[in-house]
């Protein structure tokens, strides 16, 4: 007959083994996240099906998401003429697969300035935003001449200035109006 105490011993060991069965699963995600890691790769320039993709992408999020990721200077909704304009994009593969872009917006002396970065609504959360910035990064120092890289996040998007601080990015410059933004810089 179980008292108390064999019930309480019971249910602790039961809560031990879907702690190391959780952990477990933990860590199998993490391998296969860091996998896939290894497995982004950065191409300059997007070609017409990824650039109607990413178009796919961001107008299935709204307006606001797009003013998010591309400023409010690209117009909603967007479309295949406006993705051609942009000048030193870069596709973001994933084991060959498309799965997002990203731009040298502007280059002053020795700092790039990125932006227009996005990973497919379906790709994030699994740190391939994170390695795909790591490995543009990588190849944008590179150049001995790049001493710093800036980028500008707003306020409200804290995922990813939680990633940009995890790769280095420290705020640089406050931006008040008309929406609270961050100009975050790198070192080299």
């Amino acid at each position: 007959m179980w008292n108390r105490y064999t019930y309480i011993a019971v249910i602790v060991l039961k809560a031990k083994r879907y702690l190391c069965f959780k952990q477990f699963v933990y860590l199998c995600n993490i391998t296969e996240t860091f996998n896939e890691m290894k497995d982004i790769s950065i191409e300059k320039g997007i070609n017409k099906d990824n650039a109607l993709l990413l178009c796919e992408w961001s107008n299935k999020q709204g307006k606001e998401f797009q003013e998010q990721w591309m400023g409010s200077k690209i117009s909603y909704p967007l479309n295949y003429g406006k993705i051609q304009e942009l000048e030193n994009v870069f596709s973001i593969l994933n084991k060959g697969e498309f799965i997002g872009m990203i731009q040298e917006v502007r280059v002053d002396e020795e700092n790039i300035h990125i932006g227009r970065f996005i990973i497919a609504p379906r790709k994030t959360g699994l740190g391939l935003g994170t390695a795909a910035l790591k490995r543009f990064i990588d190849f944008l120092f590179e150049d001995d001449n790049i001493k710093s890289i800036s980028l500008t996040v707003f306020d409200f998007n804290q995922t990813a200035k939680r990633i940009y601080e995890k790769l280095g990015f420290e705020i640089n410059e406050v931006i008040e109006t008309p929406r609270l933004k961050y100009i975050m810089k790198k070192y080299r």
